[in-house]
C-alpha cells in the first residue's frame, strides 16, 4: 500500500499552554509495540524521566512484555501539574508485543486476543507501578515500529505461542495504510541489531587443531597443516546467509542436509507470528536481500513433523519470549524445554539469555551483531526504529504529542543509549552506514 511520511510538527505555542495546565491524574504517556524494542525502553524510560523531564524515577516493574514506571515532582513544563498534588507527575507505560501493533494509536484493529479491548484505540498494558500482573485497556499515545508500515507484507498461521499452544491465530500483511488512520510518522530513533540463536542440540564437528580453528570439519584434512577435526559435535557458532534461508523457508529437514559435519537432527524453526517487526526484518533483510529479491520464501504456515518423517518442524510465535522459549525447546506439556530439540531461531541481538539455559546466541555470515560492526558495515541485520502518533484536538493527545517532541530527539542522540545496551544498539546520528529504505542496501552517511 502507498505510504505517506508527515514530520511531527514543532511544539506550538497552544501545547505550550496545554502542557501548563492541571488534571486530576498524572499524565499519561503509553507506547505500545515493538517486542524487539521493549528492553531498550525499559533501560532508557528512567533516564528520559530524569535527564529530560527532571522527574524522580521510580523503579521500572515489568510483567512479560508490559512495563511501567512512575516519574514523579517532575520539573519540565512538558509535563502537565497533577491537580491531585499539586505536582508535575507522569505513568509511563510501555508494551513490546509486535511492530504491527503500533496501528493502535490511529485506532487500528488487532486479532490478538491477549491485548483486545473494546476501544480500537486501546490495548491491554500493565495497570500498576508494582509487581502484580493485572492489565487494564490504555489508550497508545506513542507507537513503536522496528520498520515503515509499508514493510509488513508477511503471514503466518499456527499457535499463538508456538509450541506452547494457544488459539490459532493467522494474521496476514500487505504493507499498512497510515495515511488512511491519520497515523504520521514522528520520527527515526536508533538501529535495531538482530541476531540467530539455537538450542545448544544444534551441533557439529569442529576443527581443533590447524590453521582452520573453530571451522566446521568432517575430516583432518578439512582443518588446514596439522588439522585435527575433533570428533565430539559441539554447538554450532554460525550460519551463513544460504543456510539461514534454507532453514527458515522449510528446505532442510535435518541439520545433516548441510553435509556429514553437522549432526543428522531435525530441524525445529522457531518463527515470529505477521505483523513482528522482528519477522519482517528478518523477511526484508535476510530471506529476500531487501529490492535485489534474491533468497526463499519465509515460511508461513506451522508445520508439526515427528523426526523421523523427513520434514522440519515450523513454529510461530506471538513474542520475543515465546520465541526464546521455542529455541530453549519448550513444548506444550512445560516451557522448561529440552536440550535435545536442534531448534533455530531470531530475536533481537541484546536478547538476555538467563531464562533460556539450552540456548546459545551464534553469529550470521560470520559476525556477531554489535552496534561496532553495524557502524563499521560489517552487520547489515538491523532495522531502523520508527514512531508513529496520532495528533488530534483534544487535550490528552495535545499534551502527550507535546511529550514526544521531548522523547524522539532524546532517543536520537548516542549520549543517551542507556549503558546496557551500547554494545548493540546504534543512535541514529552516529551511524556511518545506513538504509535509505527498508528494502535499500545500507549506503554510506
Amino acid at each position: 500500500m502507498k505510504k505517506t511520511k508527515v514530520t511531527i510538527l514543532a511544539a506550538t505555542a497552544a501545547l505550550l499552554a496545554v502542557a501548563g495546565m492541571a488534571q486530576a491524574a498524572p499524565l499519561e504517556y503509553n507506547i505500545f509495540g515493538a517486542s524487539a524494542q521493549f528492553d531498550y525502553w525499559k533501560a532508557a524510560a528512567p533516564n528520559f524521566l530524569s535527564q529530560k523531564l527532571g522527574c524522580t524515577a521510580g523503579s521500572m516493574f515489568s510483567t512479560g512484555k508490559h512495563g511501567f514506571i512512575k516519574g514523579t515532582n517532575c520539573t519540565s513544563t512538558l509535563v502537565p501539574i497533577d491537580a491531585v498534588d499539586g505536582k508535575r507527575n507522569i505513568d509511563f507505560r510501555i508494551s513490546g508485543i509486535a511492530s504491527g501493533e503500533f496501528v493502535a494509536v490511529g485506532g487500528g484493529t488487532t486479532e490478538n486476543p491477549d491485548i483486545v479491548c473494546a476501544n480500537s484505540f486501546e490495548r491491554k498494558m500493565k495497570a500498576n507501578a508494582d509487581a502484580s500482573t493485572t492489565l487494564v485497556c490504555k489508550k497508545a499515545h506513542l507507537g513503536a515500529a522496528d520498520l515503515d508500515a509499508q514493510s509488513f507484507t508477511q503471514h503466518s498461521s499456527g499457535a499463538l505461542h508456538g509450541p506452547q499452544g494457544g488459539a490459532i491465530y493467522t494474521p496476514s500483511y500487505s504493507g499498512i495504510d497510515t495515511a488512511s488512520m491519520g497515523i504520521t510518522k514522528a520520527g527515526e530513533a536508533f538501529a535495531v541489531p538482530f541476531g540467530l540463536f539455537v538450542n545448544k542440540a544444534v551441533t557439529a564437528r569442529h576443527c581443533s587443531a590447524g590453521t582452520n580453528v573453530g571451522d566446521i570439519c568432517s575430516a583432518d584434512s578439512e582443518c588446514g597443516t596439522g588439522g585435527v577435526c575433533n570428533t565430539t559435535p559441539t554447538t554450532i557458532n554460525n550460519l551463513s546467509r544460504l543456510q539461514t534461508a534454507m532453514a527458515f523457508s522449510g528446505q532442510v529437514a535435518s541439520w545433516a542436509d548441510f553435509g556429514p559435519a553437522y549432526s543428522d537432527k531435525q530441524v525445529v524453526a522457531c518463527l515470529r507470528h505477521a505483523g513482528s517487526g522482528t519477522a519482517a526484518t528478518f523477511d526484508n533483510m535476510v530471506m529476500t536481500a531487501g529490492a535485489t529479491g534474491w533468497g526463499a520464501n519465509l515460511a508461513g504456515d506451522e508445520m508439526v513433523a515427528a523426526p523421523t518423517d523427513g520434514a522440519p518442524t515450523i513454529w510461530f510465535n506471538e513474542s520475543t519470549d515465546d520465541t526464546m522459549y521455542c529455541v530453549n525447546g519448550a513444548t506444550s506439556a512445560s516451557n522448561l524445554g529440552s536440550n535435545t530439540i536442534a531448534a533455530v531461531g531470531y530475536a533481537d541481538a541484546d536478547k538476555g539469555l538467563s531464562s533460556w539455559a539450552n540456548v546459545a546466541k551464534i553469529k550470521y555470515n560470520g559476525n556477531w551483531p554489535s552496534a561496532t560492526n553495524v557502524n563499521k558495515g560489517v552487520y547489515d541485520w538491523y532495522s531502523i526504529a520508527t514512531l508513529w502518533t496520532h495528533p488530534s484536538n483534544t487535550a490528552q493527545n495535545a499534551i502527550t504529542n507535546h511529550a514526544t517532541n521531548g522523547l524522539i530527539p532524546f532517543v536520537q542522540k548516542a549520549a543517551n543509549i542507556p549503558s546496557t545496551k551500547a554494545a548493540y544498539w546504534v543512535a541514529t546520528e552516529s551511524m556511518l552506514f545506513k538504509r535509505g529504505t527498508d528494502q535499500a542496501y545500507p549506503a554510506r552517511q
